[in-house]
């Protein structure tokens, strides 16, 4: 039964990787799009059902109140949502749901590091895959294959490629020659699909993680500070060369222009996100929004009336809608003051604990971890990405502090190298 737990966690974690890339491969497969835009909710069925047999016992932070306030909410939301979008509703509750009995089974199994180092490797060769692809629809990411198959957007993939890097470091084993380069390999594919992406949301996070762990590490190990800024500037010199010889310096050159010269003007709005959301607090005072919101999955079509925007885009049902950009904003308009409410206090909670964590275990994932998907957070409707299913498992599972059954190590320990749990005194945050 472990080897088929671990399986199923193996394939959740690889078959979200992989996400982005369904629609391309299914290029002339005869299969209905359905099939394409549920595959993430099909590679996560098995370690749901085996997740809910020890959710009792291992569930962690994902069985605390909050976790499962959240969880209802969403179900609840379905009752007041347009008829037009109970379906995208009901898969936004899908995909947050199914996080929940995945990370007790990760903590069964004390499977964090395996599960993070296959979902970073494969988004690397997913990104390498993707690289060999012409790009014909401006920056890396937007880009179609031979057959005119539009693949996916560069925001999205940019702060994939910078989640599966945040995820290398914290589960990449390093204690052998051929793990370095494996894990050098994995670091120069994903940095190079970051940039190509120009993705200003993705960089800003990962400079958010990076500042969170000079400030842990300034505390206990100031001297591996030295070792992971010669690896970061060892990996930007690569990047740069790379550039230099293959593409003439065009990509340093779009990099520089988007996000530093800002040639596009919008950097101070944020890529004109700050009118969405401007738009999105008109609606929230209209009428009983501010209480009830829309529902769950509903954002999107309300905030489609902001017909001065060129990024609102009309699906084959003829409805307009915008991505609200925000998950603050889209848990705001879905569900009113007490979706903006839970969703703060959410994520004050999980920030707390993973900082006390790192604090007893003197480490920084945790809290670097937080941090990167609350700056994400800031940009993207982060449960709502095709990589949300296995970082957020992660996530559930490294800040849960449940007490070990008799004659067993923490189920929270420090992610120590290797994968191997490292000692650990008692947790101050018990569930």
């Amino acid at each position: 039964m472990n080897r088929i737990e671990r399986f199923s966690l193996l394939l959740t974690a690889a078959g979200t990787a992989m996400v982005w890339l369904v629609p391309h491969f299914m290029r002339g497969s005869g299969l209905p799009d359905w099939i394409g835009s549920r595959f993430y909710l099909y590679v996560c069925a098995p370690a749901v059902l085996l997740g809910c047999c020890c959710f009792h016992r291992y569930g962690g932070y994902a069985k605390s109140k909050m976790a499962l306030l959240c969880g209802l909410l969403m179900c609840v939301g379905l009752l007041w949502t347009d008829s037009s979008e109970q379906g995208r509703g009901l898969l936004e509750a899908a995909g947050f749901l199914v996080t929940l009995p995945i990370a007790a089974l990760i903590r069964k199994q004390r499977y964090i590091q395996q599960f993070l180092a296959v979902f970073a490797f494969v988004t690397a060769l997913g990104m390498l895959y993707g690289l060999t692809q012409p790009a014909a629809l401006g920056r890396w990411g937007e880009i179609v294959d031979s057959t005119g198959t539009h693949i996916t957007n560069a925001n999205v993939v940019g702060t994939q490629a910078a989640a599966a890097i945040i995820a290398a470091f914290l589960s990449f084993p390093r204690h052998r020659p051929w793990s370095w380069i494996l894990f050098a390999a994995t670091l120069l594919v994903l940095g190079a699909a970051c940039f190509l992406t120009q993705t200003r949301t993705g960089i800003a996070a990962l400079c958010g993680a990076g500042l969170v762990v000079v400030a842990m590490r300034l505390r206990h190990k100031p001297a591996l500070l030295v070792t992971g800024g010669f690896i970061s500037l060892g990996l930007l010199a690569c990047l740069l060369a790379a550039d230099t010889a293959i593409m003439q310096g065009a990509v340093y050159e779009g990099v520089v222009n988007r996000l530093v010269r800002d040639e596009e003007e919008n950097l101070g709005s944020f890529g004109d996100r700050t009118k969405i959301w401007r738009f999105a607090a008109q609606e929230f005072l209209e009428g009983t929004t501010w209480i009830t919101g829309v529902g769950t999955g509903g954002a999107d079509k309300e905030l489609g009336k902001f017909y001065e925007f060129s990024g609102r885009f009309s699906g084959r049902d003829r409805i307009w809608r915008l991505y609200p950009h925000n998950s603050l904003v889209q848990n705001g308009l879905a569900f009113g003051i007490f979706g903006l409410v839970l969703t703060a206090c959410m994520g004050f909670q999980v920030a707390r604990r993973a900082y006390r964590l790192d604090s007893s275990f003197r480490g920084w994932q945790r809290s670097a971890f937080v941090v990167f998907f609350g700056l994400v957070g800031t940009g993207l409707v982060v449960q709502r990405e095709v990589y949300w299913i296995a970082v957020g498992s992660a996530l559930w599972a490294m800040v849960s502090t449940d007490k070990p059954a008799r004659g067993r190590g923490p189920l929270a320990p420090r992610l120590a190298r290797g994968g191997a749990p490292a000692s650990s005194p008692s947790s101050p945050c018990g569930s």
